[in-house]
């Protein structure tokens, strides 16, 4: 039976990963087996589906590409697991990984030969490679301290070129105390290689610098760096080693073991070997070329893919393809792949797909399954469930070689990412119209809830117009009442006297004091109806004139400071006893555009409501200041008067409210309200000074707007 090895990684192209990858397969057909990878396409070590799991007999993880959760999934399932790069530290999973602290010291022992004392390192501390290898780097310049070694360590922000770059600035900023530089990998130590020279140093006359992983950018002619390289095949002979015996061996043995391999030091320029005696890699001008060219692909496909892009990428694999499926990752009701699209259409494939596992061949119209097939799974999301999955089936007989292999990866990055496009747009799609749903929702509470409250604002406001209203005829009645009850009574007192002295007439026995008593009754009577009457037509005038917003007479332009003095003037002729001054910080010229007879109106109610209410029974002073601001005219009346009672101030506007009750209407101040906020559309509101006397603001626009 041929075996299967399944592998998870983030991508199957790229610096170490993507060699990882390769020389995994390279060593999986070698032992007549065939391989299945699942490219998460996750960064952060999240993917935890449980997609084809069940189509390997043993499982390898490429760093932690797999969640700590699936890890343990693998185990549980009784099959064998093997970290490369990492150590998840489960019972059961075995790890291969480079032996960093071997690495290290090889390095900083041809560094030391060479006669370097003082050292510096740079990476990035969050990776546990990193970590040893800075620990390793420690360790060499504690043993040789003695000997002079010294060090200094700066931390890198990622991995990339950058970040070697920046950490190396950070070096160099206190002045250059070290004369070799090794990096936690070969990106950082590149990256370190260009700062060195943009300071005016020479590498490796000045600074001579090592990296880590002998990468393609390490290899590249013109790099020329020193590298520690991984060998990936060793690595992945290992954990196919450890998995083979847990395959051959009894049903649960341990594979719980951990591997090193030690790294084999590359000398180049970046340490002094010139050019032409360095180890590097001859490319082939093909694979080159067709490189440059995948790259090119990748970059318009990032920026132009779009929905069509993946059938068209699959018809272009057709010919190179045993199957390929697209289809929804479901987890509910239960685990399974709902097929969008295979190719070619085999009814036999359906019920395999449906219970998670991927067919590794298809007999009808392919060659037999073989050792050295691939299948490769690409989920478009790490951790979400509904999303989409595709599965393609590779034959043996179509890599022929490792450029075979890097073509297909590529290619099949490029489906991955476009299904990842795809994804993420119907994601947005389903968001979109989820949230959309939800604003309808919620704007239709809303509008319930306006509706309700609108309803409610009616109700107050037709509940305080029944209260006015109720205040207001109450006001009325007792204004009007008074002097109409005593004009009866008058009345009635005439009456009686006339029916008692009739008797007396008709006798004969009428006396001329009756008759003079009867006189001055009726005289006496008619002066208090008459005085009575006039204060009832005088209560209506009033009553008139508040519920009236027409009372201000018409619209005019006017210039605002002399009618201002014109009222105070006449206003200290009727009140000569008290001191009303007036403050105008307005130019002569300063033009209202609103009605002048509503503004003498408010003047003189607000005047005299100060010398009648708070100054009476005493001498003292009111003041109007007058000034205009961004459009407004700003009115204030201050007096020293006998104050507003804190619990009054919100009443002094109300209808009938006086404290004066018999000796004045309560009108003024309500005429006030009515004609500031209604004609000259302005506000108006009052204030009790902590130290006495009242103070009534007035803002009023210096163009008053039309009524709606």
């Amino acid at each position: 039976m041929i075996r299967t090895i399944g592998v998870i990684a983030e991508f199957v192209t790229g610096v170490y990963l993507g060699e990882v990858v390769s020389a995994l397969y390279r060593q999986v057909a070698k032992r007549g087996a065939r391989l299945i990878a699942i490219r998460t396409g996750d960064v952060h070590g999240h993917y935890s589906q449980s997609l084809g799991l069940d189509c390997a007999d043993a499982w390898i993880v490429v760093l932690n590409s797999a969640s700590h959760e699936l890890a343990a999934q693998i185990v549980e399932s009784g099959k064998p697991g093997c970290a490369i790069g990492y150590n998840f530290h489960l019972p059961g999973f075995a790890s291969v990984r480079s032996d960093n602290r071997a690495g290290v010291n090889a390095a900083m022992q041809r560094l030391w030969a060479l006669g370097h004392r003082r050292f510096a390192f740079v990476g990035y501390p969050l990776e546990s490679d990193i970590v040893e290898r800075e620990a390793a780097f420690r360790d060499f310049i504690r043993d040789h301290a003695d000997q002079g070694a010294e060090a200094r360590i700066v931390a890198c922000g990622d991995y990339s070129y950058l970040g070697g770059f920046n950490a190396t600035g950070q070096l160099l900023a206190g002045g250059r105390d070290f004369t070799a530089l090794l990096a936690g990998n070969d990106q950082n130590a590149l990256g370190a290689q260009a700062r060195v020279r943009e300071a005016g140093l020479r590498v490796p006359e000045d600074v001579m610098v090592v990296g880590y992983d002998n990468s393609p950018m390490a290899r590249a002619p013109g790099a020329g760096l020193a590298s520690l390289d991984q060998d990936y095949d060793a690595q992945t002979n290992a954990a196919l080693d450890i998995l083979w015996r847990a395959l051959d061996g009894p049903a649960g043995a341990p594979t719980q073991i951990e591997v090193r391999v030690p790294p084999r030091f590359v000398p180049r320029a970046s340490v002094g070997v010139p050019e032409n005696e360095s180890e590097r890699a001859t490319i082939p001008r093909d694979i080159a070329l067709s490189s440059i060219a995948a790259s090119d692909e990748m970059n318009r496909f990032m920026h132009a893919a779009n929905q069509q892009h993946v059938p068209a990428l699959l018809a272009r694999l057709a010919s190179r393809l045993r199957y390929a499926i697209v289809g929804d990752w479901l987890k509910e009701p239960e685990p399974q792949v709902r097929p969008r699209f295979v190719m070619p259409t085999h009814a036999k494939l359906l019920p395999t797909v449906s219970e998670r596992r991927f067919p590794l061949g298809l007999g009808t119209g392919f060659d037999e399954p073989m050792a050295g097939d691939l299948t490769v799974v690409l989920p478009s999301d790490a951790v979400a469930t509904g999303r989409s999955a595709i599965a393609v089936g590779v034959p043996a007989r179509v890599i022929a070689d490792d450029f075979d292999l890097l073509l297909l990866a590529h290619e099949l990055e490029l489906i991955a990412f476009g299904i990842e496009r795809m994804t993420l747009h119907h994601g947005l799609e389903r968001e979109v119209t989820a949230r959309t749903e939800e604003l309808r929702r919620v704007n239709g509470e809303l509008a319930r809830a306006l509706d309700s409250l609108g309803a409610a604002q009616e109700e107050l406001v037709r509940a305080e117009k029944h209260a006015a209203l109720g205040t207001l005829v109450a006001g009325v009645a007792h204004e009007i009442n008074t002097p109409l009850g005593n004009c009866v009574m008058s009345v009635s007192s005439i009456t009686e006297r006339a029916r008692a002295l009739r008797p007396t007439l008709e006798q004969g026995a009428l006396k001329r004091s009756m008759l003079e008593d009867l006189f001055e009754t009726i005289e006496g009577a008619g002066e208090l109806i008459e005085r009575n009457l006039q204060h009832a037509v005088a209560r209506l005038a009033d009553f008139r004139k508040l519920a009236s917003h027409e009372s201000g007479g018409q619209r005019s332009r006017f210039a605002l400071a002399p009618l201002v003095r014109e009222v105070l003037e006449v206003l200290r002729q009727r009140y000569p006893e008290q001191e009303i001054g007036g403050t105008l910080q307005v130019d002569d010229a300063l033009q209202m555009d609103s009605y002048p007879l509503a503004l003498v109106q408010v003047l003189t109610e607000l005047v005299e409501n100060a010398v009648l209410h708070g100054l009476r029974d005493r001498i003292g002073w009111v003041r109007v200041s007058v000034r205009a601001e961004a459009g407004e005219v700003l009115i204030t009346v201050l007096d020293n008067g006998r104050g507003v009672p804190a619990e009054d101030v919100s009443k002094v506007f109300d209808p009938f409210f006086t404290s004066r009750m018999g000796q004045y209407s309560g009108l003024g101040l309500s005429m006030v309200f009515n004609l500031v906020t209604g004609q000259l559309r302005g506000r108006v509101w009052c204030v009790a000074p902590p130290d006495g006397g009242a103070r009534f603001m007035v803002h009023l626009p210096l163009e008053t707007p039309p009524a709606n």
